[in-house]
């Protein structure tokens, strides 16, 4: 089956015929997952530029019904065509500042989870502060943890951005930020958060996108940690300590959550269930792939946007193909 499956994508990948062949239209929905929205492209595979962003969510308004978690995941929802969810993981101020206004443009409605240590502060997530030594430092390359890693342009520090941030990401809060200081010394830059699109949000922009109607809110931990790299009372503190200031932001009840990283290892059944203890009435992961209103609603799959996706790329990706 999976063999004819792959068969059938590439033809409709070959021929361009995403939406005529939109997998499995009348179950699935396509949970897209962004991170920041910004004016130039920036050295990070998360971050969309504006252009693209306008670009894929014209597209989405046009052949998928857009909607609200819940209205989404609803059986009595009448779609005549594919449903689809937007989400950004973390809080950038660049999601009210860029994407904000595109959302409002094209009235589509959209959920934000955030890290809420970073709120109302001058501190950004730990793996913008290596976007931002990578694409300031002079140095050509560097040695790290045993491999040399070119900087030689562009493309090699994209390249050694994502692989540097794929040894740090998985260890413990405390050992990644003693990893940011030892990245600093080595690329010469020193850790500070200069540029404007590793903002997070502040109050002042929550309640404006609240006020709106379009746009909810979720937990995303309160450091951006990924859970099963805490002992249990910890990530039991970084999910109950998120859920509460979500609440305190936004003045409503947080019911959904994002896994920090969401892959198959970074979460576990005890983490579900605490935050099914916490209220919270879906969990999404960065599983890949389309999800069902018949899935499981603590691990609910999706779609990550890549900088690097062609127009042609997305089409296929959030069709399914």
């Amino acid at each position: 089956m999976n063999v004819i499956k792959k068969i059938i994508s590439r033809l409709v990948w070959k021929l361009r015929l995403y939406r005529l062949a939109h997998f499995n239209k009348s179950k699935t929905i396509s949970i897209l997952t962004y991170h920041g929205v910004t004016e130039r492209e920036v050295n990070d595979y998360c971050f969309v530029t504006e252009q693209d962003f306008e670009y894929q969510i014209k597209y989405l308004s046009r052949y998928f019904d857009v909607l609200p978690v819940d209205k989404a995941f609803d059986r009595n929802t009448n779609s005549k065509k594919p449903r689809a969810i937007i989400t950004f993981d973390d809080g950038f101020y660049n999601n009210y500042e860029h994407a904000f206004p595109i959302l409002k443009k094209y009235n589509v409605p959209a959920v934000i989870f955030l890290s809420t240590a970073f709120i109302d502060t001058d501190r950004s997530v730990w793996f913008c502060y290596v976007n931002e030594m990578i694409e300031k430092t002079v140095k050509s390359s560097i040695e790290w943890y045993g491999k040399r890693y070119s900087l030689l342009d562009e493309g090699e520090k994209l390249a050694s951005n994502y692989e540097i941030q794929e040894s740090i990401k998985r260890k413990k809060i405390e050992e990644i930020y003693q990893d940011l200081n030892l990245l600093s010394e080595k690329l010469e830059v020193e850790m500070q958060i200069l540029s404007n699109q590793y903002r997070m949000l502040d109050s002042a922009a929550i309640e404006d996108m609240v006020d709106s109607g379009l746009i909810e809110f979720g937990a995303h931990t309160h450091n951006h940690v990924i859970l099963t790299t805490a002992c249990k009372d910890s990530s039991r503190d970084e999910i109950l300590t998120s859920i509460e200031k979500v609440k305190n932001l936004t003045g409503k009840d947080c019911r959904y959550f994002a896994y920090p990283n969401g892959g198959t290892t970074d979460f576990s059944m005890e983490h579900k269930s605490m935050l099914k203890d916490a209220g919270i009435e879906r969990s999404f992961s960065m599983i890949d792939g389309l999800s069902s209103i018949d899935d499981d609603m603590s691990a609910i799959k999706r779609l990550f946007v890549s900088s690097n996706f062609s127009h042609s790329k997305f089409s296929s990706v959030v069709h399914g193909y």
